[in-house]
């Protein structure tokens, strides 16, 4: 019986230490500078270029979730500036599963830019990256807005081609979509619920849109046109 109890408990204990559950890897986020610092950044960092440096910003205010304010609605989570970098500066970026890159533009007096990794296909590299800067309003004051771009590049991050997605005029917008689609479109486009993108800062949580909903609506119809292009990072398209 004893030497029975004493399998018992050396068997229990085997199962034990085989049962545990491996241990979580913890996602880095970082900023590699060409010194080989690395900077530590806030998970979901927004990453802006604006011509003279990267800019990074952490979600605050309601960060994780909207906040119904009464009377007024939903409020998008509010933006806090942590840093910048010059992009010379810029091994790489990562933020969990993003991973930013510099390349050359040549076509921008050879200024380096930060983009962001989409996807990879047997010709090209998918990128984006938003450029921010101020204008004046028709009352004379100072605001920051954004264009958002497109880049296409070769294996070797070269640049081959790049284009406006957001910010700009509406027919350009609309050809360099049916671009990016005609290259990545078939490995890209996902026919989900749009429930990452309702959760999102983009979209008010007030009901459950569907694709064609949101599709007609004035207020959301561009975040579905590009829909292929959200929270899709370092994909492989083969």
């Amino acid at each position: 019986m004893k030497k029975l109890f004493t399998l018992f408990i050396l068997c229990l204990s085997t199962f034990n230490s085989n049962g545990q559950k491996p241990e979580k890897k913890v996602k880095e986020n970082y900023i590699l500078t060409t010194e080989g610092k690395k900077i530590k950044i806030a998970p979901n960092e927004d990453i802006r270029y604006n011509r003279f440096s990267v800019d990074y910003y952490k979600k605050a205010g309601f960060y994780g979730k909207k906040k119904k304010v009464k009377g007024v609605g939903y409020i998008s989570k509010s933006y806090k500036k942590t840093g910048s970098i010059k992009p010379e500066r810029i091994v790489k970026i990562v933020d969990g599963d993003k991973l930013y890159l510099p390349f050359t533009d040549k076509s921008d007096k050879n200024k380096i830019k930060i983009f962001r990794y989409i996807a990879k296909n047997d010709k090209y590299i998918l990128g984006d990256y938003t450029l921010q800067y101020s204008s004046t309003s028709p009352s004379g004051n100072m605001i920051g807005t954004y264009k958002w771009y497109y880049v296409f590049l070769d294996h070797d991050y070269n640049l081959i081609k790049k284009g406006i997605i957001n910010g700009g005029d509406e027919q350009e917008i609309n050809k360099n979509i049916s671009e990016i689609r005609k290259k990545f479109g078939k490995c890209l486009d996902r026919e989900d619920n749009l429930k990452d993108m309702i959760l999102s800062e983009d979209i008010e949580p007030e009901k459950n849109l569907s694709i064609k909903d949101l599709s007609l609506s004035k207020k959301y119809g561009h975040y579905v046109r590009l829909r292929f292009l959200y929270y899709v990072n370092q994909f492989q398209c083969n």
